[in-house]
């Protein structure tokens, strides 16, 4: 008897999952009959957005946000190097002032 309703109940949900399938294979089909006209600013724009769409996605990989950090960081450390180059300088043109005076 449990076996026989264990069935039965099998037989309803796959029913059920089939019957939702089919309303959304008719609902696709029904798109089908859609015609879309292409012109050369509409083709223009669809490469436009597949570009845009392309870059976003791409810009949000990790290898590429790493790479960008460290980029970000070779640069500031380049600036620092010359800020501190460019003070080096200041100093020692300060000190030797101070030193031909006296």
């Amino acid at each position: 008897m449990g076996q026989r309703l264990g069935l039965m109940c099998c037989r309803l949900l796959l029913n059920r999952v089939l019957l939702s399938l089919s309303s959304v294979s008719e609902a696709k089909l029904k798109k089908v009959g859609e015609v879309r006209i292409s012109t050369p600013e509409i083709r223009k724009q669809d490469v436009a957005e597949m570009h845009k769409r392309t870059e976003r996605l791409y810009s949000r990989l990790d290898e590429v946000k790493l790479q960008k950090e460290v980029r970000s960081r070779q640069v500031a450390y380049a600036n620092n190097r010359e800020k501190a180059k460019e003070f080096h300088t200041k100093t020692l043109q300060k000190l030797r002032a101070k030193q031909s005076s006296q």
